[in-house]
């Protein structure tokens, strides 16, 4: 998708795109408003906005990976390398924050998350910058060189980015333990959701609209779990 930018968003790909979101509407909302009519407040815990929560997450990564994805195939010159070493490096920095937390007896950061948030958040806004200059000094470097250099540059990301999910999950079980499938359903439509638009958006608003859609989509995340998730 980064070469037709310059053109715009093709018909015949926006049209299989919206046959997507359509299709995931259709098949995995439907069943999600079926559930809230048939438990309401058994499900939500007396709050249906907390899966607004679970929604963010999904869309905020999927947009923020896909379109590293696309930014970063400059440096590595073909967009399965680049997905490779993104995906691989962020996927691993997560399960070690997912397991760090379910093995931790304490594990007070569940309880009292908003500091790493903020963390996350001010990550996010300086991150375009970061990936600029790192496609800039990576050019210099062979292959191997550079995917151990994004590793080491992109991994604690990685690690940040794996904790809003565990978080929100950890309080969903508490207020609602029949809600945890909703909250799953509710990620993977996120997902579906932020792929899509990280094939849209760029084309035709370009990078600097996707990495601020991403840092709002946190930003959302993290007033939503002020408000409804505590």
């Amino acid at each position: 998708p980064f070469i037709c930018i310059k053109r715009g968003l093709p018909l015949i790909l926006g049209s299989f795109l919206c046959e997507i979101l359509i299709f995931a509407i259709a098949l995995i909302g439907g069943l999600v408003y079926m559930a809230f009519r048939k438990f309401g407040k058994a499900i939500t815990g007396g709050s249906p906005v907390r899966f607004i929560y679970f929604f963010l997450t999904g869309f905020g990564f999927m947009l923020l990976e896909v379109v590293l994805i696309h930014k970063l195939v400059v440096s590595f010159g073909a967009p399965h390398l680049s997905s490779s070493v993104i995906i691989t490096t962020l996927l691993v920095g997560m399960g070690i924050t997912s397991l760090s937390l379910g093995l931790s007896r304490k594990a007070s950061i569940l309880e009292k998350p908003i500091p790493i948030f903020i963390i996350l958040l001010v990550a996010l806004i300086i991150l375009p910058f970061y990936v600029g200059l790192l496609n800039s000094f990576l050019l210099n470097y062979t292959l191997a060189v550079r995917t151990a250099i994004t590793v080491v540059m992109l991994l604690p990301m990685g690690v940040l980015l794996g904790l809003p999910f565990p978080v929100g999950f950890n309080r969903m079980r508490k207020h609602s333990p029949e809600g945890v499938v909703l909250a799953y359903a509710m990620d993977t439509l996120g997902s579906i959701f932020g792929t899509v638009s990280a094939l849209i958006i760029p084309m035709l608003f370009g990078y600097t609209a996707v990495f601020a859609i991403i840092a709002v989509d946190y930003l959302l995340m993290v007033l939503v779990y002020r408000k409804w998730m505590r």
